[in-house]
């Protein structure tokens, strides 16, 4: 508890109302894909204009899954590699029902250049 600080807000909020420096790693998992285009996009931006993280761990879903219809978007996350170098990329070992391997995720490592 005296190395990780939990805020409850809304996401694009508390990334555009709110400059947290010096953090070591921003962690997304299974949520961008979960927002509306310009949603998601505002927040990336927020990350890579105010906060500026280390590092930037991503789990998200990869384009040729995106479902528009149920929300599973797809975001331009190339947008890091601007100001990021990615250093790991890897699918998501996730299993599905039915217990098939889906290769529907992709993770990302991102070092700050």
């Amino acid at each position: 508890k005296n190395t990780l600080t939990f805020f409850e807000e809304d996401s694009e909020d508390m990334v555009n109302n709110h400059a947290i420096s010096d953090i070591d790693l921003f962690l997304v998992s299974d949520h961008f894909m979960h927002l509306q285009y310009d949603k998601a996009d505002s927040i990336i931006k927020g990350i890579l204009s105010k906060w500026k993280p280390k590092y930037i761990m991503l789990r998200e879903v990869k384009k040729e899954y995106e479902t528009p219809d149920h929300p599973r978007l797809y975001h331009d996350y190339d947008q890091f590699l601007s100001d990021y170098d990615l250093v790991h990329e890897s699918t998501s070992k996730q299993v599905n029902v039915g217990k098939k391997f889906a290769p529907r995720y992709f993770i990302w490592l991102l070092k700050r250049k």
